[in-house]
């Protein structure tokens, strides 16, 4: 956990060097993902990819033992899931499930960690809840390291599920061990109007320098970009976005959770009556769908839907609150319903919607 990526990096090299001279391929593969691990959190993403999937490949193929194969599947679902990566991480959760039932008697509370934030993201945020109250009930007793990224996790879950003042307790929890509540305390600090604290958050995570920081950079300043541009900090947000764009490859197939954000924060920055503003908004909410991020995906679907309304298409904004609904309904999201309810009642009360039905 320590801040000298590339020097672990340099040693994880020269260690992958004399296991391939013992011809040991266990720990060639453990190697490879220490090499991919902390060229992810040197920005060097695709190629870090890379070598996890190799490492992992060589672990499925039998020569690596139980705890090495552990250790692999591990390294690489801390990656997908401090990216972002929600399409990576269900890919190689299934494979790490798989593993450790088969070869542990019980799954560690890192397991769960894992299983949770990828439930949440992509399956029932209720299922998520209970699995990260298991992690956290077997982190506090077997690696109390990670205990805060368990808070973390359960703060993100409580506000997507609209338990709001649970999900800033966890935040709380989180930075009280030591950990960060980031960038959910942010988003929520932004809710409540603390623009400048949110921010100040998000800078004092930018500012850390372990592996787990380092590779939350993207995510993070992704998150920056967005709260800035919504709420009147355009020069914060241009600076942010420029940042960004320097780290990150155009392809929008890698890391689609990040792009999103970032097309929203576009959005935000464009005038109200350019067409790239919506044109920015329904590329976000694509690349949400394509990462497998249902929260994001609906949350966007009802801010596309009141634009529409706005701008007098109200079947276009039902068939986005419809399908809000679904996706509200499929992973448990009580807030997103709210938000849907709102949205169809501003309609109901618009007469020229009402001459439109």
């Amino acid at each position: 956990m320590t801040g000298f990526p590339e020097e672990a990096l340099e040693v994880a090299a020269e260690a992958f060097i004399e296991a391939e001279t013992a011809n040991a391929d266990g720990l060639k593969a453990l190697c490879l993902a220490y090499m991919g691990l902390y060229n992810v959190a040197l920005g060097r993403v695709e190629e870090g990819a890379e070598q996890q999937d190799l490492a992992a490949a060589i672990a499925l193929s039998g020569k690596a033992d139980a705890v090495t194969g552990a250790l692999i599947y591990c390294n690489i679902l801390w990656t997908c899931r401090n990216t972002a990566d929600w399409g990576r991480a269900q890919q190689w959760s299934a494979g790490f499930e798989t593993w450790c039932s088969a070869s542990f008697a019980v799954s560690t509370g890192t397991c769960d960690l894992h299983r949770a934030e990828v439930t949440g993201a992509q399956e029932s945020l209720a299922d998520a809840l209970k699995g990260i109250n298991d992690a956290i009930a077997k982190l506090t007793e077997e690696e109390g390291w990670a205990l805060g990224d368990g808070y973390r996790i359960r703060g993100d879950l409580q506000a997507m599920i609209g338990n709001l003042d649970a999900a800033r307790a966890d935040f709380e929890k989180a930075y009280a061990v030591g950990w960060d509540g980031e960038p959910g305390n942010a988003v929520l600090l932004a809710e409540a109007g603390e623009i400048d604290a949110a921010l100040a958050a998000l800078d004092r995570t930018l500012s850390g320098t372990t592996w787990f920081h380092l590779q939350r950079r993207l995510w993070i300043k992704a998150h920056k970009a967005w709260i800035a541009a919504r709420n009147e900090r355009p020069e914060i947000a241009r600076k942010t976005l420029d940042d960004i764009g320097t780290e990150i490859s155009d392809v929008t197939g890698t890391l689609p959770s990040v792009h999103a954000m970032v097309a929203e924060a576009q959005a935000q920055l464009k005038n109200e009556d350019e067409p790239d503003r919506m044109r920015l908004l329904l590329l976000a909410r694509q690349l949400w769908t394509a990462a497998g991020f249902g929260f994001h995906e609906a949350r966007l679907r009802v801010e596309i839907a009141v634009r529409l309304q706005e701008a007098g298409d109200f079947h276009g904004a039902r068939c986005q609150l419809d399908a809000a609904e679904h996706i509200a309904r499929r992973i448990g999201s009580g807030r997103i319903l709210g938000l849907v309810t709102g949205a169809r009642f501003a309609a109901s009360s618009d007469p020229t919607a009402a001459r439109t039905q």
